[in-house]
């Protein structure tokens, strides 16, 4: 009888050990870190063929137990298990963009010069943009032992680029507003009944250079370049006898 109670107490003595272990509740041991991605404005052609951005960063985790020296090792457990891209748009619900099921779970990596614990995973994931918003990015890595999941998040703008196209004016539009800052009629006497005409010179000589890549140029200048192109056309009028300044 002393012997099958000495059993009975064994066993509980036993279960109640185990039941620590058994309810032990998780314990933190990773950190997400998501590289900072700025605010993108792309345009509509971007948006429908998809732009693609490079998610990355990577994941700390410090999985080193006490050795019987007193000192820490890496222990087997808080292995990379499972690495989750979600997006949420405006406030609504996260969506999960890509899920990496690492099995068998992932070993880490030697810590590199980012982090400050003893393991590290680093991470790229594509993200594919195809509207304009307000993004919240988060990763979430969950780990094997009794670690908890980790996880970061990024906000991110999108807004729509629309182009402004800038018709720069010609040269011929830059002789006219030149002569008549300065007084002078486009029309010039030649000889006797016979007249020039300032604005059909420059029109004649514009893109007509061995430097001029288009119809456009003048003197080798693109009309782009705004101060440079109308101090050309400014020279070539003074140089057929417009009497400038």
């Amino acid at each position: 009888m002393k012997k099958k109670f000495a059993v009975i107490l064994s066993a509980i003595m036993a279960l109640n050990l185990t039941l620590p272990v058994l309810g032990a509740e998780k314990q933190a041991g990773g950190t997400v870190h998501i590289d900072p991605i700025a605010n993108l404005a792309l345009t509509q052609e971007q948006l429908n063929a998809g732009y693609e951005v490079n998610v990355t960063g990577y994941v700390e985790f410090d999985n080193r137990v006490p050795d019987k020296d007193g000192g820490l090792v890496f222990s087997n457990q808080g292995r990379l298990d499972i690495l989750t891209l979600e997006v949420q748009k405006d406030g609504g619900a996260f969506e999960s963009i890509q899920k990496i099921d690492n099995d068998p779970p992932l070993d880490a990596m030697d810590l590199a010069s980012r982090g400050k614990f003893g393991r590290e995973f680093g991470f790229t994931a594509p993200w594919k943009i195809t509207e304009v918003g307000s993004y919240l990015l988060k990763v979430t890595a969950t780990f094997t032992g009794p670690y908890e999941a980790a996880s970061d998040v990024e906000d991110v703008t999108v807004e729509l680029l629309i182009p402004i196209i800038v018709d720069y004016p010609a040269a011929p539009a830059v002789a006219a507003a030149i002569l008549k800052n300065a007084g002078i009629p486009h029309r010039y006497q030649i000889s006797g009944k016979t007249y020039g005409n300032y604005i059909s010179d420059v029109a004649a000589h514009m893109g007509s250079t061995e430097n001029d890549e288009n119809g456009s140029w003048f003197d080798g200048i693109d009309k782009s370049d705004v101060d440079a192109y109308y101090e050309a056309v400014y020279d070539y009028l003074k140089s057929i006898g417009a009497n400038l300044p």
